[in-house]
């Protein structure tokens, strides 16, 4: 997966990646957290933003509370520039960085379309080497659709033996 997310933007950047699937229970938050911590030891910076508001898991898999996140800065009128910094938390790994869903909200595809999250992209597109987002799987929740519109690419993950080919 690695060499192929790489190799597949080598004359455009792919520099956010959301990682969905079809449906749960099939990886994309392990495979997700994986890449990132693989990218950040090949020396670059990487945020890892969990999509997932209704459903946040991230922040189990790096041991961080869930106390503030992508719901907090979503639900202000505008995006603070110095509230951006604390919502963001350094991890074990060096150079890996996580941003956590926050408090778990229901209307998560409502906050997604608000004007606020491609500028907190765009402001992260420009901080990191590479910006990966966890999401819900496709067929559950529109979130993935909807991030997939500002992201550089999709990257969805299948389980062998559990993924059917519809």
């Amino acid at each position: 997966v690695l060499a192929s997310i790489i190799f597949a933007g080598a004359k455009a950047r792919q520099r956010v990646l959301v990682i969905t699937s079809a449906s749960s229970g099939e990886g994309k938050t392990t495979a997700a957290s994986n890449l990132a911590i693989t990218l950040a030891n090949m020396n670059r910076k990487v945020l890892l933003i969990d999509g997932d508001i209704r459903n946040p898991r991230i922040h189990h898999t790096f041991g961080l509370d869930n106390a503030t996140g992508v719901t907090d800065l979503l639900k202000q009128a505008s995006a603070n520039e110095s509230l951006l910094d604390p919502a963001i938390r350094a991890t074990a790994f060096p150079n890996l960085y996580v941003l956590t869903a926050g408090p778990a909200v229901q209307a998560g595809a409502d906050l997604l379309f608000s004007t606020s999250m491609p500028a907190l992209i765009a402001r992260y597109r420009e901080r990191f080497d590479m910006v990966l987002i966890d999401t819900p799987p496709m067929l559950s929740m529109p979130d993935a659709r909807v991030l997939g519109r500002i992201a550089d690419a999709v990257v969805l993950i299948a389980r062998a033996g559990k993924t059917s080919r519809a």
